[in-house]
């Protein structure tokens, strides 16, 4: 008869170069802080918090909190991750360039994310630049986020999550898209009324 998994309902610290192996999994509904390797199916349990800038070696689901890096960073994961119905996956973009985004992203092999629960899509405060970002680098998509909560853009902005391909992309709102189509109208209207006077 196989062994429970192990339970955590504190704090558990793997540092950079460390690895840590629990052979028949663990449950945890406390913090996990990954900078080194875990090994072994990890579940998140609600409560529960996930972190770190390391790698998951083996199976991971998460009930809890999904927190990637150390503002921001990025992790890997060398098998599935599943972000159940009750989870909420925080995710930090401060800029598009690498290594000022969290990252989830799979390793070695084929691997598959399957989303649901909320993603939180935490901007650096007054964020303003257009453009697409990828969070999830995996080979297979499958879920959908039951709700996406957006903080921090600046005014006018927006920002949408694909579920297909991980991406995140910020482009204006559509009062925004309006109020500049209005003004490329006023000016085109400017330009024919003063060839018309001359």
């Amino acid at each position: 008869i196989a062994s429970a998994a192990s339970t955590n309902a504190g704090t558990i610290n793997i540092g950079s170069g460390s690895a840590a192996t629990f052979s028949n999994g663990l449950s945890s509904a406390g913090a996990i802080n990954v900078n080194g390797t875990l090994t072994g199916g990890t579940t998140i349990a609600s409560g529960g918090i996930l972190s770190g800038s390391g790698t998951m070696a083996s199976a991971v689901t998460i009930s809890g909190t999904l927190a990637i890096g150390n503002s921001p960073g990025t992790m890997t994961f060398e098998d599935n991750l599943t972000l159940d119905l009750n989870s909420t996956s925080i995710f930090e973009i401060d800029a598009f360039t690498p290594g000022q985004f969290d990252l989830a992203q799979g390793g070695a092999g084929t691997q598959t994310v399957t989303f649901g629960g909320t993603l939180e899509l935490a901007f650096a405060n007054g964020f303003n630049s257009l453009g697409t970002v990828k969070i999830f680098d995996f080979e297979n998509y499958s879920g959908a986020f039951g709700a996406t909560n957006v903080s921090g853009l600046a005014s006018g902005f927006t920002a949408t999550f694909n579920e297909l391909d991980g991406v995140v992309t910020v482009v204006p709102e559509p009062s925004t898209y309006a109020l500049l189509a209005l003004a490329g109208a006023g000016l085109a209207g400017h330009v024919i009324r003063r060839r018309r006077r001359s």
